[in-house]
């Protein structure tokens, strides 16, 4: 699961550990490295991998470090402050560049790592000025979910991987039943899973290419703020008070809601659940004035202050091989960024059409990112609120959010 930390204390004593030195074991005792990683659903998978690793490197030892997402950044942070870090550990594309800023990531140079089996849109994800910090492990889209008992009760066709916004629009309608309390779509206030991406359809951008401003002022990126605000302000869509009382996600379980935008991280569980699996169906996201979803994923980074930094740079180079990817997809929980191992991702959910994921890659839009993201994100979610609370209009607070978010890119 690659959401984006939404707040994360600045690196602003990483110095003190780069000073502190190693995160490892002495070289005397045999080799240790310590990987981490945000997935509990993974450890198995991780686990095996290290072996792998250890087989084919004797005297090598792997001990895999599972955090919650939610502690995840917070826990690493302390511990590289702290000169305890790990000597490999999961980044996000959207936490990267200020990690890489920081000091903190070690560039990769090493000619294990087949650059040109990524697609040129994931590798640039996780390049700074030029040099790769991390080797990028896996990626993830957004489709559109849908619940096909509340498309069957009220006797709509479900949906179809051509849809544009009105054909969403029409059916949410259709679906739509105030007295039984259930609405066609949830305008959920999440960037990764709803805005971002209806910003990139509408041919708008959350900030510039080079980083040096928001474009929250720009119409188009307000016309793909407003194509949700619409939803909610002609009731089909829960409002934002109901959406924060009960999760968007649960009421798409529960039948009150019928279509929902939401990431390829989700289809493992769903599948493995033959309940859900039975009721619910996945298409691409329908199209505005381009097709484009948000692009996001996550690579395999090598602390700078690794006292086995060779050995680290080759660990990670590792988990970025097409060996690693296959054993990845064959898992069925995230798509391999290892460009053609994903049709074992696709196999392992037949009964799901997640290869709309897949294709969704051609016309990905990768993270808005900056070394500043984790602070300006946070302005950006305080001041959008209001706006999904219909307490004022993004013509309106679109310029405000624009300024703020320039302020902090100024120091970038």
């Amino acid at each position: 699961m690659n959401i984006p930390a939404r707040s994360i204390p600045a690196l602003g004593v990483v110095a003190v550990a780069l000073a502190l030195g190693g995160c490892s074991t002495p070289e005397e005792s045999g080799t240790t490295l310590r990987y981490a990683f945000w997935d509990e659903s993974q450890k198995a998978a991780m686990e095996q991998l290290a072996r792998n690793f250890e087989d084919d490197n004797p005297g090598v030892s792997i001990e895999i470090e599972a955090t919650p997402f939610a502690e995840y950044f917070t826990k690493l942070e302390t511990s590289i402050t702290g000169g305890s870090g790990p000597d490999v550990f999961w980044i996000n594309a959207s936490q990267l560049p200020r990690y890489a800023e920081a000091g903190v990531l070690a560039p990769i140079e090493t000619d294990d790592v087949s650059w040109e089996a990524y697609p040129e849109a994931i590798e640039k994800m996780f390049l700074v000025d030029g040099t790769h910090y991390g080797v990028p492990r896996d990626v993830d889209t957004i489709g559109l979910w849908y619940n096909k008992a509340v498309f069957d009760a009220a006797g709509v066709a479900y949906p179809t991987s051509d849809w544009t916004w009105e054909d969403l629009k029409q059916s949410a309608t259709a679906l739509t039943d105030p007295e039984a309390g259930v609405y066609g779509i949830a305008a959920n206030f999440d960037s990764q899973q709803s805005y971002y991406n209806t910003i990139f359809q509408a041919g708008g951008y959350v900030v510039s290419d080079d980083g040096s401003e928001s474009g929250f002022d720009d119409p188009a990126t307000q016309q793909g703020i407003t194509f949700w605000t619409d939803l909610i302000d002609a009731g089909l869509s829960p409002t934002l008070s109901q959406m924060t009382e009960i999760e968007p996600f649960d009421m798409f379980l529960s039948n009150t809601v019928g279509m929902l935008y939401a990431g390829s991280w989700n289809a493992r569980w769903m599948y493995d659940d033959e309940a859900i699996r039975a009721n619910v169906g996945v298409v691409e996201l329908p199209a505005g004035k381009v097709e484009a979803t948000v692009l996001h994923g996550l690579a395999n980074a090598v602390s700078s202050a690794s006292s086995n930094a060779a050995l680290a740079e080759k660990f990670a180079a590792y988990l970025g091989s097409a060996e690693a990817a296959e054993f990845i997809a064959s898992e069925g929980v995230v798509i391999p960024a290892y460009e053609g191992s994903a049709d074992q991702w696709v196999a392992s959910m037949p009964d799901f059409d997640v290869q709309v994921f897949v294709d969704a890659l051609e016309f990905g839009v990768p993270w808005p990112s900056t070394p500043t993201t984790a602070t300006w994100e946070v302005v950006e979610v305080d001041m959008l609120r209001p706006v999904w609370a219909r307490e004022i209009s993004i013509q309106v607070q679109g310029p405000k959010l624009a300024e703020a978010v320039d302020e902090i890119l100024v120091g970038d």
